[in-house]
């Protein structure tokens, strides 16, 4: 064989090897606001994540005393060292919901079990003031 022959041959066995490992993991369940008000006051979400940019953090963020601010772009680094027990139930937001789901993945990626996100984003859909519970 030649060397071209076993290059293919070794980036198509990566491409396979990741499409397995990726479809290994169930998708991130997706929250109404609703849904997630019920999952915070039950207890079944210990951490509310939002990965807005700061700027977007600055105008207005959930009001609940375990919410955390991780922008997507640090998530991969700072997740870890801000929520080390891989078991925590979190919830990701953002503005849309779009940041929120790749949060979730990449959360899902770094070995944390329990992961949600915000379907519609926003934390003003929330009602962070005054539904939440006191931990």
């Amino acid at each position: 064989m030649n060397t071209a022959a076993i290059l293919v041959a070794l980036v198509g066995i990566t491409i396979i090897l990741a499409i397995v490992y990726r479809l290994s993991f169930p998708p991130p369940e997706a929250l109404t606001a609703a849904e997630a008000r019920s999952a915070i006051k039950h207890h079944d979400i210990a951490v509310i994540v939002d990965v807005r940019t700061a700027e977007e953090w600055s105008q207005g963020h959930a009001k609940h005393p375990h919410t955390l601010h991780i922008p997507i772009a640090t998530l991969p680094s700072r997740l870890p060292q801000m929520v080390p027990d891989r078991a925590t139930p979190i919830l990701f937001y953002c503005r849309t919901g779009r940041r929120a789901a790749q949060a979730a993945t990449v959360a899902q990626e770094l070995g944390y079990s329990t992961v949600y996100y915000l379907r519609d984003g926003g934390h003003e859909d929330l009602s962070i003031k005054t539904r939440f519970a006191k931990y």
